[in-house]
């Protein structure tokens, strides 16, 4: 038997999901510092990530809120209080996250491909600790899926950094392939986590097969490949 690690201060209740997110903000910013620093300021680094943070919670709420949208209403108090603690959706927060780094590379000047790449690292830690955090509040398997998602996506990460450019079907060998393959590989087991899930939030799952088909999209557009060439291919092989 888990024991119960959740407490309640005020309208706020802190539970093991609380304190896993607050230990992969910190491990997924100096992961994020340690890959941009060498072409970044650190004032930009660290307004970068501040924006991500900000931006990205308020994102997961309001996601949130829609999908639940007969509890909250048209309430502002209610978007501040009800149910707050670890009532955010991933899949918003992950929009903040990539709005926020296109508003910081659209005003910096800087490579928007090559942050997000260097993203693709921070956003595994937190589904690994954030897995393992949900897992520890609700005591629900399901959730493990979500660690081992992270687990996975860390290892491959580093190997995949170093031979992408080296696939004979990623012609272009453009920065960016890590971000919209490992986007694309964690949509789809989002996806399927997502019907683990005993919810009725249709929606939600098709948000991240929408994700998915996105990253998929944008990971061929950066392989530098010709749509028109490659469907000539496949009919004369057959």
């Amino acid at each position: 038997m888990i024991p119960s690690l959740s407490f309640t201060i005020g309208f706020f209740k802190i539970t093991p999901l609380f304190w896993s997110l607050i230990l992969a903000g910190i491990i997924s910013s100096f992961s994020l510092w340690r890959k941009l620093r060498e072409d970044y300021k650190e004032s930009v680094i660290f307004n970068l990530t501040l924006l991500s943070f900000f931006l990205g919670l308020l994102l997961g709420r309001l996601v949130f809120v829609l999908f639940h949208f007969s509890e909250f209403g048209l309430s502002l108090n209610n978007f501040f209080t009800l149910d707050l603690g670890d009532n955010f959706s991933l899949f918003g927060i992950i929009l903040g996250v990539i709005l926020a780094v296109k508003w910081m590379t659209s005003g910096e000047k800087g490579n928007l491909w090559e942050v997000l790449d260097a993203l693709v690292l921070p956003l595994f830690y937190f589904l690994l600790l954030g897995g393992l955090g949900y897992f520890l509040k609700n005591k629900e398997w399901f959730s493990l899926g979500y660690t081992f998602t992270g687990i996975l996506g860390i290892s491959l990460s580093s190997l995949v950094a170093n031979k992408y450019r080296s696939f004979p079907w990623y012609k272009s060998g453009k920065i960016g392939f890590l971000f919209t393959f490992f986007s694309l590989i964690s949509s789809l087991a989002l996806f399927l986590l997502a019907f683990f899930k005993n919810d009725t939030l249709y929606l939600y799952r098709f948000g991240w097969l929408l994700m998915a088909v996105a990253s998929g999209a944008a990971l061929y557009h950066r392989s530098g490949r010709n749509i028109k060439e490659d469907w000539r291919n496949f009919f004369k092989r057959k």
